[in-house]
C-alpha cells in the first residue's frame, strides 16, 4: 500500500502532485477493489464508507 505522502507531498497543496491524476477518478469502491481482502471484509468496509460520506 502506497503512503500518502507519495499522493500528496504538499498537504497544504494537494493538486500540486501528478499522482493526484491518477487517483482522481477512483471511486472508494474501486479503491476497496483493489484490497487483497475477503468479500465479507470488503462489504463492511463499504459500510463503513457509505456512513462517513452520508453521516
Amino acid at each position: 500500500m502506497q503512503r500518502i505522502t507519495d499522493h500528496f507531498p504538499l498537504p497544504w497543496s494537494p493538486l500540486s502532485s501528478k499522482e493526484v491524476a491518477r487517483i482522481d477518478g477512483l471511486t472508494a469502491s474501486e479503491a476497496i477493489d483493489r484490497l487483497d481482502l475477503p468479500e465479507h471484509q470488503r462489504q463492511l468496509l463499504r459500510s463503513f464508507w457509505a456512513l462517513y460520506f452520508n453521516g
